[in-house]
């Protein structure tokens, strides 16, 4: 198989594999995401730049969001974010803030799921990045999807109202 040994084409492949899990991710096809990035990690670990795995890791943790799973995606942000603090990584750093509070929204956790995302865009407007990437914007606010957008549902469990009436 092309790219099985380290160097250039490993790396290659190995951003090939992840921007199809992007796309697959795009188009609300989590499990195939989530085998791309495993694919992609296992050549971003042969690969002659070893800041490269931890792009893998956001990957799977978006997956994870997109599949329901907000423990296997709490772990995945967690190892890119200890990572990013190594690198000195304030972007990554931002955007896995924000995917450990769509994991908090997912888990109907309000409290923690506000803290993160506000620390999130807080750091993000601080050191001038874009925002978190869309994939997550939209598991936040439910964007497309036709379903309420986890802030509300978190909200709503958290004050156990069932509903909040738009102002």
């Amino acid at each position: 198989m092309i790219g099985q040994r380290a160097g250039p084409a490993s790396d290659c492949l190995a951003w090939t594999l992840h921007q199809l899990g992007h796309a697959a991710q795009l188009y609300g096809a989590y499990e195939r995401a989530a085998q791309l990035h495993q694919e992609s990690l296992a050549h971003f670990t042969t690969s002659d730049y070893p800041t490269r795995p931890p792009t893998a890791y956001h990957g799977l943790g978006v997956a994870a969001l997109g599949l329901g799973n907000s423990d296997a995606a709490a772990r995945w942000f967690a190892q890119r974010l200890a990572l990013s603090q190594t690198e000195s990584n304030l972007a990554s750093l931002a955007w896995c803030l924000a995917g450990i509070g769509s994991s908090a929204a997912l888990d109907e956790a309000p409290e923690p799921a506000a803290r993160l995302w506000a620390a999130a865009e807080q750091l993000q407007q601080v050191i001038g990045c874009r925002s978190a990437p869309s994939h997550l914007r939209d598991l936040r606010e439910g964007a497309g999807s036709g379903a309420q957008p986890a802030w509300r549902r978190c909200l709503c469990g958290g004050l156990g109202s069932g509903s909040v009436n738009a102002a």
